[in-house]
């Protein structure tokens, strides 16, 4: 199909395909659609359920391991490695106040 079709070919996420498989058959972005959602999600209730019943929180990421964690993934994202986009990021910088406002 990416073959024929005269734009980057798109596709959702498959588990029994890795990224470089993808890109050998030609495709150009890998869309995670809810993945990531509902892997947040998970993440987040059984955060909340430890919590909540007084065990550790398993897998944690600590502050200092979060801005390596977004260079991860904004490296995954941008398709370094394997040439692929996966769910494309645009990173804006933050809007300046109004004057007079702070």
């Amino acid at each position: 199909m990416a073959a024929v079709v005269p734009a980057p070919l798109n596709v959702l996420a498959q588990p029994n395909l890795s990224a470089c498989r993808l890109a050998e058959l030609g495709v150009r972005r890998i869309s995670t659609g809810s993945l990531l959602f509902r892997n947040a999600l998970r993440a987040a209730v059984e955060a909340a359920c430890a919590v909540r019943d007084g065990e550790p929180v398993s897998s944690e990421p600590s502050y200092g391991n979060l801005f390596p964690l977004a260079v991860a993934w904004l490296a995954v994202a941008s398709g370094q490695g394997h040439g692929l986009a996966i769910n494309r990021l645009t990173v804006r910088r933050p809007r300046r106040p109004a004057a007079g406002i702070a």
